[in-house]
């Protein structure tokens, strides 16, 4: 190696490097591009940046350049522009031109592949540039609008004849436009029944699928709009909602057929506007949409009803929900599809009886849903806005009786509620008493720190730290303990869906691990061992944990993790299992037993010289450069 090309910043990129910046799977695939021989012409530019041709699906221009962190920044020409593969490739080439002294020519100012990589640059960074999207749109209407009548006519015959979708559709139109009213009506029925007839799908392992198209639809119902036809608009609308909505549901796909079927809702929605209803069917119509909706397709139905509607409209929306529900039977054992819809129903009743001035009567209807819907947060939510403390806290103890066992979730949300109503009152001790029954409900670090960090306000965090650990230990409730320092919760425990396993030993490790135990980690570690399932937390944090206490038990912890990784035998894992290797590595050579590590990382090679890819990944673990391996 030349002392000019010692001061190239290419050189100090190691492997480690290359996979921060690019991802080990990307830069295992650009290695491979490299020794294929896929790079050619290489050539380095005056910003001491590299550009190439690299051979992929397509011959490629790449540029790659250092930055100021240290890392290559490349863009390509092929689809994914950044951090690619023939980026990771072209970097490899360079580097093993400066190894063997091969010189690199300078590139031309004018070089294709810089112009190239350039225009890829700025197409990215304009493309959704929406001045220049309406200059490119602009420039098409001033062409069309200087051609001639003939000359419009030989494009479009062009058109027909290169693209037979442009043709297909000017006979449609023909047909469409030409016909009589109830003919162009039956032909937008027949197109809604076509275009729900089969449902969409996607292969995204092969980019295969379908997705039905009904933009003719929405172009031909547009037109009969544009005419003056609302109202027979708004009743094709209704007919392509329900057939739209049970073609979705039958669909497997990602959303592409109901994205399809959303954007013909514009076009409904301008036609509810101009129809001939009455402003209370308007936006009955509009609500309704919503309520009927389960699948997001008409979610434009909500502008159209925060547009503004007079208050004797909303009093009569409000009028025609309530005897909704009431038509509906009373049943909490209804499948929850159709407690979700009458939940729909009395939202809505709500919103029309808070926009009509009638806000006395939407706490008894909340009290009355509550027990059939599970509705129970609603309600408690207009009580604590009425600063209706008891009520709401009735409700709340009702509500977490009901649903503790069978809605896990809706009882949290309540418990959540009572929290609110207490950190109000400035209970210290009543919002550290709750805090501990989420704790026991969810263990987590989380609501281990909000248990320490509200009871420090009561100041009674260290008897009921203790509380809190005989818990996890032997399974007695922290506040049934005699120990217990605060008053017994509000509210009745629920016991979890799930059973548990006394001691919660892995709860324990990670709190020893947040309180700085070493000792109490490695003896919860062991704990898990002897079990039948053995630790099922995080190995790496438990290691890093008892480091400095019990190194040798770290080393242990690490070097086994990786060892089955690389059992998997898979180039992935293998890269993950140096991570461990790595860590056991340097934790070695802060106690001074590299001896150890040596032995270990050769018999670890020797038992596995068959893996390849290892071998070669186990060569870069020392972080040094490629150019000097």
């Amino acid at each position: 190696m030349t002392k000019k090309n010692q001061t190239d910043n290419f050189l100090k990129l190691s492997w480690d490097n290359l996979n921060e910046w690019a991802g080990s799977s990307v830069v295992t695939r650009g290695e491979k591009y490299h020794k294929q021989g896929r790079v050619s012409g290489l050539a380095k530019s005056g910003d001491n940046s590299i550009v190439a041709w690299v051979k992929g699906g397509e011959r490629y221009a790449t540029k790659v350049k250092m930055n100021r962190g240290g890392l290559p920044e490349s863009i390509c020409t092929c689809p994914y522009t950044y951090e690619c593969k023939h980026g990771v490739a072209t970097v490899l080439a360079y580097l093993e031109h400066l190894k063997k002294n091969i010189p690199v020519p300078k590139a031309e100012k004018r070089d294709e592949r810089l112009m190239l990589v350039d225009d890829k640059f700025n197409t990215d960074e304009t493309e959704d540039d929406d001045i220049s999207t309406s200059g490119k749109s602009d420039n098409i209407e001033l062409f069309l609008k200087d051609q001639s009548k003939d000359g419009l006519i030989s494009l479009v015959n062009d058109l027909r004849i290169k693209y037979p979708e442009v043709d297909r559709y000017l006979r449609d139109r023909r047909s469409f436009n030409s016909g009589k009213m109830d003919s162009r009506i039956k032909h937008i029925q027949k197109q809604i029944e076509e275009a729900t007839k089969e449902p969409g799908w996607q292969n995204h392992w092969d980019g295969q699928g379908f997705t039905p198209d009904f933009s003719e639809i929405r172009d031909n119902m547009t037109t009969l709009l544009d005419e003056g036809h609302a109202d027979d608009v708004l009743s094709l609308g209704r007919k392509l909602m329900a057939a739209g909505t049970e073609l979705v549901e039958t669909s497997d796909d990602e959303g592409e057929t109901a994205f399809e079927i959303e954007r013909c809702m514009s076009v409904v929605i301008r036609a509810l506007k101009e129809s001939s209803l009455d402003p209370v069917e308007k936006l009955k119509f509009a609500v309704e949409s919503l309520i009927e909706d389960e699948y997001s397709i008409f979610k434009l139905f909500a502008e159209y009803i925060d547009s503004g509607h007079h208050v004797d409209v909303w009093n009569e929306v409000a009028d025609i929900m309530l005897a909704r529900l009431e038509n509906l039977p009373v049943n909490s054992t209804e499948p929850g599809l159709s407690r979700y819809k009458r939940d729909q129903i009395s939202n809505w009743a709500i919103t029309a009886l808070d926009k009509s001035g009638r806000d006395k009567e939407i706490i008894p209807l909340c009290e009355k849903e509550a027990p059939i819907t599970d509705s129970y947060s609603r309600l408690v939510k207009r009580l604590i806005e009425k600063r209706l403390y008891d009520d709401a806290e009735k409700w709340i103890r009702e509500g977490n009786n009901s649903t503790g066992n069978s809605m896990p979730g809706i009882a949290s949300a309540l418990r959540g509620q009572l929290l609110d109503i207490r950190v109000k009152q400035k209970n210290h001790q009543a919002v550290a008493v709750l805090k501990v029954y989420e704790y026991v409900y969810y263990p987590s670090i989380k609501a281990y720190q909000e248990c320490k960090l509200a009871s420090e306000k009561s100041k009674d965090w260290e008897k009921v730290r203790t509380c809190i650990h005989k818990y996890l230990e032997n399974g007695k409730l922290p506040w049934k303990q005699r120990e217990w320092p605060l008053p017994q919760p509000d509210i009745d425990f629920t016991e979890p869906r799930f059973g548990r396993d006394y001691p919660m030993a892995q709860e324990l490790i990670s709190i020893a691990i947040l309180e700085k135990n070493p000792e109490k980690v490695l003896f919860w570690y062991d704990k898990c061992s002897d079990r039948r399932f053995g630790f099922g937390g995080n190995y790496d944090e438990v290691a890093d944990a008892i480091k400095t206490y019990a190194p040798e038990r770290a080393f242990d912890i690490w070097k086994t993790r990786a060892e089955r990784l690389i059992d998997l035998t898979k180039p992935k894992a293998y890269e993950e299992a140096v991570v461990f290797l790595k860590k056991a590595k340097k934790l070695m050579s802060e106690i001074n037993k590299l001896d150890k590590w040596n032995v270990y990382i050769n018999s670890l090679r020797k038992t596995h010289a068959a893996k390849r890819r290892l071998m070669e990944i186990l060569d870069r673990m020392d972080r040094k450069p490629i150019v000097n391996e």
